[in-house]
């Protein structure tokens, strides 16, 4: 008599987390400088409209006159808070953004962060030199 051994097939929800776990890019962990240098642009081109809102909201966008002084002060406060948690978050919070398209890859998110480092370091440097001459 003749055993015959049946290799399983893959479940169908094998087949989905197989087709879910895409490779994920090796720059996820790291400091985004355009998403801390400029979190508005950043995050309408990276498909996060509540950062663009919060921008608009913390930046102070709204406050004006020498006479809210504080409330300038605190939306300062808040702006380089939000922008300090972009830096640290934003590349993992754009690749769950990016990773739903169907032709989603890491190695085109990694090239579009890529340029997005370079323009957020020129824009840093300019707005360095900025306030430095604002003091002169």
């Amino acid at each position: 008599m003749e055993q015959v051994v049946e290799i399983p097939k893959n479940t169908e929800q094998e087949n989905q987390h197989k087709e879910n776990a895409k490779e994920e890019p090796c720059n996820l962990h790291k400091f985004n400088i355009a998403a801390f240098a400029m979190p508005g642009l950043w995050g309408l081109f990276n498909r996060l409209p509540w950062v663009v809102v919060l921008n608009i909201v913390v930046s102070g966008y709204f406050v004006s006159g020498g006479s809210m002084q504080f409330l300038i002060t605190i939306s300062i406060l808040f702006r380089l808070t939000l922008g300090i948690f972009l830096g640290i978050k934003g590349n993992k919070l754009s690749w769950n953004q990016y990773a739903n398209d169907a032709d989603a890859s890491a190695t085109k998110f990694e090239k579009r962060q890529r340029v997005w480092q370079i323009i957020g370091i020129v824009v840093l440097i300019y707005l360095i030199i900025t306030m430095i001459a604002e003091f002169v």
